[in-house]
């Protein structure tokens, strides 16, 4: 069959009915409704996400680069993409999200790099496992934490940790 949208005057409509009489057809409809409530607790949890995600990032990098061109590096990345954009006019959609738990997975890359511990890995995972949640394409980032994984030489253990946490996290998806 083929989905019919809501008639524009009706001559559309009458054109719909026709076509519809006589034969057995199936009705779908749904109606969706955001209230102020639950947009405004949507878009302060995106917000709080890219802010975490942003502090985070910059944060990690600055004992390797100085906190300045740490702070310059994450802010022109925020700059020069659409993420403005998405957590003020568009807070609903997954851009902002998806941004802010990239972010906080690079910093727990390089954190876990640095520590090496299994629980590092896990914090590592779990937030990749956020973020393909939010946008699976993001899984690509996988590639950036199997990188990490290799460069600290860290053991077939913490990569599993990694991987299950990761599992874990998007499950439930």
């Amino acid at each position: 069959g083929k989905p019919l949208g809501k008639p524009s005057n009706a001559v559309a409509a009458r054109k719909q009915l026709e076509a519809l009489n006589g034969r057995t057809h199936e009705i779908l409809t749904g109606l969706c409704v955001v209230g102020p409530a639950y947009f405004a607790a949507a878009a302060a949890t995106t917000l709080a996400v890219v802010f975490a995600g942003t502090f985070l990032l910059a944060r990690t990098m600055a004992p390797v680069h100085g906190p300045a061109p740490a702070w310059l590096a994450v802010l022109a990345s925020i700059g020069a993409s659409p993420i403005l954009y998405y957590i003020t006019v568009l807070p609903l959609m997954s851009h902002g999200l998806t941004f802010g738990f990239t972010a906080i997975t690079v910093a727990l890359t390089l954190r876990a790099e640095r520590s090496g511990g299994a629980g590092a890995w896990a914090w590592c995972g779990a937030a990749l496992g956020l973020t393909v949640l939010c946008r699976t394409q993001a899984a690509v980032l996988a590639l950036f934490v199997l990188a990490g994984l290799w460069r600290s030489r860290a053991s077939v253990r913490h990569a599993a940790i990694t991987a299950v946490s990761a599992f874990a996290v998007f499950s439930p998806q």
